[in-house]
């Protein structure tokens, strides 16, 4: 496939930044004209975006591709642990209901964990470890 003559003349960003502005192909075809001195048409500019040449478009893209999937599934998730922590309350208030403590103290646990998943994936219980750090110093010694 040939190089496309925006490319082979350097135009890239003056292009994209034509784009940018909100310019038609054919418009942005006029300016790289008088940009380059020789003809540039509309159609080696339509060709030109489409081609999805450009690595940094093609990276925001992918980019908002997983982000979309990431948010879709962190949705899914929480949706999912939604219906897991209702179905837990409903066996521990059937098992209570039926005097079965064994059960009913095994479904506690159970939301016990849900709630500490629930508060991980929201970001409100923290995974790495806390370090604290004592200085301690002797009665009657200065620190400098």
């Amino acid at each position: 496939m040939a190089i496309n003559k925006i490319i082979k003349l350097g135009l890239e960003e003056q292009a994209n930044e034509l784009k940018a502005q909100g310019l038609s192909d054919y418009k942005i075809a006029e300016e790289l004209s008088k940009i380059a001195g020789i003809k540039i048409t509309r159609s080696t500019v339509y060709r030109y975006f489409s081609s999805n040449h450009d690595p940094v478009v093609n990276r925001i893209k992918q980019r908002e591709e997983i982000v979309t999937k990431a948010v879709n599934g962190r949705i899914d998730a929480v949706q999912q642990l939604i219906a897991i922590n209702n179905e837990t309350l409903r066996i521990l208030e059937e098992a209570k209901a039926s005097g079965d403590l064994k059960t009913a103290l095994r479904a506690i646990e159970r939301i016990e964990k849900q709630l500490e998943l629930q508060a991980k994936l929201l970001g409100d219980i923290q995974e790495a470890p806390t370090t604290i750090i004592w200085n301690i110093v002797k009665v009657g010694e200065c620190s400098r």
